[in-house]
C-alpha cells in the first residue's frame, strides 16, 4: 500500500491533518501494481476535494460521496474504450473548449496585459472529473460537457459489501 507515499507516512498524514482540519478523507480501494502486488492501498484526498453528503452525521449516515480530481486532456485520451463510455465525444468537446479558452485568453491578454491573470485555473488544461461513490454504483461525470454525454462511467459498486469506499479519520 504504497501509493502517494509509505503506508506509514500516510496514516502519520492523516493524524496530522485530521488535526489541523477536523476531519481527513482517504480513498480505500484495490490496487494492482506490475510487480505483482494486488491487495488493498490507501490513497490520501485533498480535503478540499471531497464533498460528503449534506445532511448526513458521518460516512455510515452517507448514502454517497463526491470526489472532485483534476485530470489533463491526456488523461481521457489514454483510457480504455471498453471501460469508459462517450470517451470521443468528451475528448473533442474539451479538445474544443481549449481551443475557445484560448482565443478568450488572447483577446483578453491583448486588452488589458498590464493586469496579470485573476484565474490561474481558468484554461490551463486540466479539467475536473468528479466521482460519485454510492453504496450501490459509481459514477463519473465531467462537468464541463452537458448533460449524458459528460458520464464518463457508471459502473456497479464492484464491492459486494455495499459500502463506501471512503473512510475518514
Amino acid at each position: 500500500a504504497t501509493a502517494q507515499f509509505p503506508f506509514l507516512m500516510k496514516l502519520r498524514m492523516m493524524d496530522r491533518y485530521s488535526n489541523i482540519y477536523g476531519n481527513y478523507f482517504a480513498l480505500l480501494d484495490w490496487d494492482i501494481k506490475r510487480n505483482g502486488y494486488i491487495g488493498p492501498d490507501l490513497f490520501l484526498l485533498n480535503i478540499r476535494d471531497v464533498f460528503p453528503q449534506v445532511g448526513a452525521v458521518s460516512l455510515n449516515d452517507s448514502n454517497h460521496i463526491i470526489i472532485r480530481q483534476k485530470q489533463p486532456l491526456s488523461y481521457f485520451e489514454n483510457l480504455n474504450k471498453k471501460e469508459f463510455k462517450n470517451l470521443d465525444t468528451i475528448v473533442s468537446k474539451l479538445k474544443e473548449k481549449t481551443q475557445g479558452d484560448r482565443k478568450a485568453q488572447d483577446q483578453t491578454k491583448r486588452q488589458a496585459s498590464q493586469y496579470p491573470s485573476q484565474s490561474s485555473t481558468k484554461g490551463d488544461g486540466y479539467y475536473d472529473v468528479l466521482s460519485m461513490y454510492e453504496r450501490d454504483r459509481w459514477v463519473d461525470y465531467v462537468p464541463d460537457i452537458d448533460g449524458d454525454e459528460g458520464i464518463l462511467r457508471d459502473i456497479k459498486n464492484p464491492h459486494d459489501d455495499g459500502e463506501l469506499p471512503i473512510v475518514c479519520k
